[in-house]
């Protein structure tokens, strides 16, 4: 029961937010975006600069996560383990990042005002928005580190509390035998 527990926190831990995200109740139907506020959101989204910043930092922080899964599926062959990695590393430089963002364009410009998308494309196009911007991918190898270290840790207090819910430690109840 315990290794189940375990299992359970390492692929709530790798899920992440994504689950939340698609149970948690859709805003009331807004209307359809302005062709000025789907404008500036790719105006917004270009200035960020995805392919510079967003997609290094989501492949260092990707190979922290694959080095996990490998640890807690020790059965994989190195075959195996190669292949998953140079898939996910593919995947995550190839179109990922672009076919999100081509499908959140509606969603942000359908959030955000037309005046707060027009604040965030004047900072994200201004000098010290494009330098924050710059020193984005810095954070990939930070945030993966952080990452590396503190997962065991997060995985053993979610099993504790998984456990304590499950009642892990104690045997399972005997069988009734029939006669």
């Amino acid at each position: 029961m315990k290794r189940l527990a375990a299992a359970v926190a390492v692929l709530c831990l790798a899920a992440g937010s994504a689950q939340a995200a698609q149970d948690a109740a859709p805003p009331a139907a807004a209307a359809a975006p302005s062709p000025r506020a789907l404008a500036l959101t790719k105006r917004y989204i270009a200035a960020l600069h995805v392919d510079q910043t967003m997609k290094p930092m989501m492949q260092s922080m990707m190979g922290p996560m694959l080095d996990e899964q490998e640890r807690v599926n020790p059965n994989l062959t190195a075959v195996q383990r190669k292949a998953i990695r140079e898939t996910v590393e593919e995947f995550v430089a190839g179109d990922m990042m672009d076919d999100i963002l081509e499908r959140m364009t509606p969603a942000y410009a359908t959030i955000f005002s037309e005046n707060e998308l027009q604040a965030l494309v004047d900072f994200y196009e201004s000098p010290t928005g494009q330098s924050i911007i710059g020193k984005m991918p810095q954070m990939g190898p930070v945030a993966a580190k952080v990452m590396v270290e503190i997962m065991p840790e997060l995985r053993t207090r979610l099993t504790r509390r998984i456990c304590e819910k499950l009642s892990c430690d104690k045997a399972p109840a005997p069988k009734p035998k029939h006669s």
